[in-house]
């Protein structure tokens, strides 16, 4: 701009909606070294000798009044947050409408859809579970936790009974919505119109809490190695997984699907919250208790302690829902006579308890 023109400078709270579309077209070659850029807003990657490149041709923007802050895909719509606004769009025409609001929270700061339900974990505070109505084209409020911390990330996953969450379970089967809250902690709530305490759905029920050391800020739901149906001990799928001790039964004694969260923290660590079966957990949980008492540990620090501490649980039951894989894996470097001894204290085999860790590695195996 020369002198005295008024240049347009969008604001900075200001958020914009960009559609590409990717095709591979060829690329002329770049004598001077840098990149092409076409005359319709699209840009090539650098090329050598004309090879065939991705193109990227802008085909719809839209201004937003506020930051977008989350976005996500919600069958085949786009979710988008934009402060307390939760909208979804609809392509029509090679363009994309808007099919619906709605006001949540403060500024919802994380996204996580399952089907026609979205997952909201707000900013400040409070975590919102709203449910997309396809026939009345609008958002309705099925649940939220007003008491919890701001949110950085959030992740919803599926509760078969009777199986549980963590590396290690909460019974009773469900919708779990996983939440990692301000600060180094994860907490588990569950959404279930069964329960009384839920006032048929309507609020949160805390199931999990726990510590872990740096902040969460991201989350990704994946598939890990299914149990058989009819609870057998035996090798499944390709993965050679063992089977549930007790497990709840499948169309024609299919294998059941399972559900794990894959996490990375702030300060570069990846962990994964697999669900496992009920009677797995306890003895596994009970495991990690004689591990607890009887090895010996850095600076003579308690690893309970340490996954209690800072973790928002609200009760006991909170912090006996999970098990802390790392230090259950150190039961397979002791000797056998150690082995032995641990094992008849919590009233099992050497052979049971590896089997349990080995189908926890195969289940956690996400990467």
């Amino acid at each position: 701009s020369g002198p005295g023109e008024a240049r347009s400078v969008p604001a900075a709270a200001d958020g914009r909606l960009v559609q590409p579309d990717s095709t591979g077209a060829p690329a002329p070659a770049d004598t001077a070294g840098g990149g092409t850029t076409d005359t319709a807003g699209g840009s090539t990657a650098d090329t050598a000798g004309g090879a065939d490149a991705l193109q990227l041709t802008l085909l719809f923007e839209h201004e937003e009044r506020g930051p977008i802050t989350a976005v996500a895909t919600m069958q085949g719509m786009l979710l988008c947050a934009v402060g307390q606004k939760v909208a979804i769009w609809s392509c029509r025409n090679g363009e994309l409408r808007p099919a619906g609001f709605h006001y949540a929270g403060f500024t919802a700061a994380c996204l996580s859809t399952m089907g026609n339900y979205a997952l909201l974990g707000d900013a400040l505070r409070g975590l919102h579970l709203i449910a997309w109505n396809q026939k009345k084209k609008c958002f309705e409020a099925r649940s939220q936790r007003i008491d919890a911390r701001a949110a950085f990330a959030c992740e919803m996953l599926l509760e078969a009974p009777p199986a549980g969450v963590g590396a290690g379970g909460a019974p009773g089967g469900g919708l779990l919505l996983a939440l990692a809250e301000e600060g180094p902690r994860m907490r588990i709530f569950g959404y279930s119109r069964q329960d009384v305490e839920a006032s048929n759905g309507s609020i949160l029920l805390p199931k999990m809490a726990f510590h872990t050391g740096a902040t969460v800020n991201q989350m990704i739901r994946l598939s890990v190695a299914a149990r058989a149906a009819d609870g057998g001990n035996r090798p499944m799928h390709r993965s050679g997984a063992v089977g549930a001790v007790a497990g709840a039964a499948g169309a024609g004694g299919a294998p059941l699907p399972r559900q794990a969260v894959l996490y990375s923290t702030l300060d570069g660590a990846i962990g994964v919250l697999c669900p496992t079966e009920e009677s797995t957990f306890r003895r596994l949980f009970f495991l990690g208790q004689k591990l607890a008492s009887t090895l010996a540990h850095v600076g003579g620090l308690n690893p309970r302690a340490f996954r209690a501490q800072g973790s928002g649980a609200l009760s006991e039951a909170e912090l006996s829902r999970a098990a802390d894989g790392g230090l259950l894996r150190r039961f397979a470097a002791l000797g056998n006579g150690a082995q032995e001894k641990i094992a008849q204290q919590i009233g099992t085999s050497p052979r049971v308890l590896l089997q349990n860790l080995e189908a926890l590695d195969v289940a956690s195996a996400v990467l």
